[in-house]
């Protein structure tokens, strides 16, 4: 359907509307002429479908818009152009200016709104207070000493709070103060108050600036980003633990440690404790050592952050949202806490990465990225296992049986091969991260599978340890 039929049938419904004959509470829009409207369901789908038309056409930036801001622009612009009579007087005189003036007014609204942001996210790292930050691309990752070092606060602080000029010049060290003894220290400065409440359970802020986007889209892509950048961090220890330390604060992350309660003849046992996975905070010089090792793959990494917020144009754009949404799947499966799920999203992970290739296509990527043949010995214990084996277990026994239903009885263990499968698959999203780097070829979605072998260290370090089992 086209816009102007389209326009028609809007204005037509909103004529015609009768409450009574409404199943649902109507919408009720008050015009920037003061005038309200009342319109029910038909009217909320016709505006959909003509959003989704104009969604589908929008140049950039102005497409950089979350759908239901969009759909809220249309609404009211549609509201305040019928009130006006510019709607009908455009139908009544079958032109389509009507049609031009609302367009205008949409795109202007939206230009209004996409900006430029830097988004702050509350974090779990492995970072000490005196940690010094460092950046993956084009995210920082600090420590919330160092973050309020670097922080500025808009005057709407003070003006919100009634703060006085001594609060106002003071708010940076008491801030500073509270988070040093975790809030045991007595301020009375509400701007600090108000900011440690927010951060008080994070011991890092994850920032990264979005730019061109609406406020609720910039938000969404840089917690993706966020995430990923986090995930890096965490790839680069070699220990999947390290998953469970690491996370954004609105990510579900399970207790340190659960009570577990049991009766024996109808009477209450004394509580056990179980402590979960999470790692103990690594010291300053293994953090900076890990750093240093892998500057190689955090190189590479901050290349493919800048690329999926489109500050890098190097036509690479869907290869890099496919590394990090395979990333995302295996960092999952290092925070899943059963076995046989854990196994089913590294599938999926490599299912990703590959292009949806299945078996073959994942056994292709791999020896590819490897440089290895699909009888090689990738695992000695507890059996020998070779490349092929290895696959068709993890995919047609692993996480094609898990995800379609096969598996019932979760009391089949998958320990072992969740170890193998975290242990194997984190070498390959490290090396295609690597490869990715100087890749030039086209930016199809089974590239992985071709890219050509790079002699560098970080490939060199991944064989050997393949080799090893």
């Amino acid at each position: 359907m086209n816009l102007k039929n389209l326009i028609i049938e809007i204005v037509d419904l909103i004529d015609t509307y009768d409450f009574q004959q409404e199943r649902q509470m109507p919408d009720l829009i008050t015009t920037r002429s003061g005038q309200q409207l009342h319109f029910g369901d038909r009217v909320r789908k016709k505006i959909d479908l003509l959003s989704s038309i104009l969604k589908d056409n929008l140049p950039a930036p102005l497409n950089n818009i979350s759908y239901a801001t969009l759909y809220a622009i249309c609404r009211d612009s549609i509201c305040n152009l019928y009130t006006e009579g510019v709607l009908a007087e455009g139908i009544k005189n079958e032109s389509r200016e009507h049609i031009k003036k609302l367009k205008a007014e949409i795109n202007e609204v939206i230009s209004n709104k996409i900006v430029t942001l830097t988004h702050h996210f509350q974090a779990q790292t492995c970072l000490f207070p005196n940690s010094p930050s460092f950046s993956i691309g084009p995210v920082s990752i600090k420590s919330t000493h160092q973050w309020v070092k670097d922080l500025d606060v808009t005057n709407r602080f003070f003006t919100a709070f009634s703060a006085s000029p001594d609060d106002e010049a003071n708010w940076k060290e008491e801030l500073t103060k509270l988070i040093s003894i975790n809030g045991k220290h007595t301020s009375e400065n509400f701007t600090s108050i108000k900011l440690y409440e927010i951060i008080k359970k994070a011991n890092s802020i994850i920032e990264v600036e979005i730019d061109n986007y609406e406020i609720k889209l910039s938000r969404q892509l840089a917690k993706i980003t966020s995430q990923a950048a986090v995930d890096c961090f965490s790839l680069i220890f070699n220990d999947p633990k390290m998953f469970l330390q690491q996370n954004l604060f609105e990510h579900p992350t399970p207790p340190i440690a659960y009570n577990s309660l049991v009766s024996f003849s109808g009477k209450l046992q004394l509580p056990g404790m179980t402590i979960n996975d999470k790692v103990s905070t690594y010291n300053g010089d293994l953090i900076e050592k890990a750093i240093t090792d892998n500057c190689n793959f955090i190189s590479a990494t901050g290349s493919i952050l800048y690329t999926i917020i489109n500050k890098n144009e190097n036509g690479k754009k869907n290869l890099s949202l496919r590394w990090t949404t395979a990333l995302n799947w295996y960092a999952e499966a290092q925070r899943e806490q059963d076995d046989a799920i854990s196994l089913a999203k590294i599938g999926i992970s490599l299912d990703v990465l590959s292009g949806g290739g299945t078996t073959r296509g994942i056994l292709s990527m791999v020896k590819n990225l490897l440089d290895l043949d699909e009888q090689h010995v990738v695992f000695e214990h507890p059996k020998k296992t070779t490349l092929i084996e290895f696959i068709i277990d993890l995919y047609e026994h692993g996480r094609s049986q898990i995800v379609h239903g096969n598996h019932i009885d979760r009391l089949i263990p998958f320990d072992r091969e969740r170890q193998k499968a975290t242990s194997l698959c984190r070498f390959i999203l490290y090396i295609a991260a690597l490869r990715l780097e100087t890749y030039s070829g086209d930016d199809s979605h089974d590239a992985f599978q071709k890219m050509p072998f790079l002699e560098k260290d970080g490939d060199k370090v991944a064989m050997d340890l393949a080799d090893k089992g």
